[in-house]
């Protein structure tokens, strides 16, 4: 397995396992894979800008022809079970 999105395109199976589910959520990505992602999904140039400056909790929601940059925050008590869990 792979963290790099650019990785499934190098084998026509892993192409087909990274461009067939309906909605994706795509975060920080280099250059390099970001590039990849564009040519596979038709993002625009705006769109590979968002995610090689995206932040922690950014992504682009990409579901059929739709393209939305989101903020995803976990509630405060998913941080505060994380600090517990530190803990012990």
């Amino acid at each position: 397995m792979s963290q790099n999105p650019g990785d499934f395109f190098e084998t026509k199976d892993g192409a087909v396992l990274a461009t067939n589910p309906s909605i994706l959520l795509l975060g920080c990505q280099k250059h390099s894979e970001a590039i990849k992602l564009q040519k596979a999904f038709n993002l625009t140039d705006r769109q590979v800008n968002y995610l090689e400056t995206a932040e922690r909790g950014d992504f682009l929601l990409v579901a059929g022809p739709n393209r939305v940059p989101v903020h995803v925050m976990a509630p405060s008590w998913m941080d505060e079970l994380i600090v517990q869990s530190k803990g012990h």
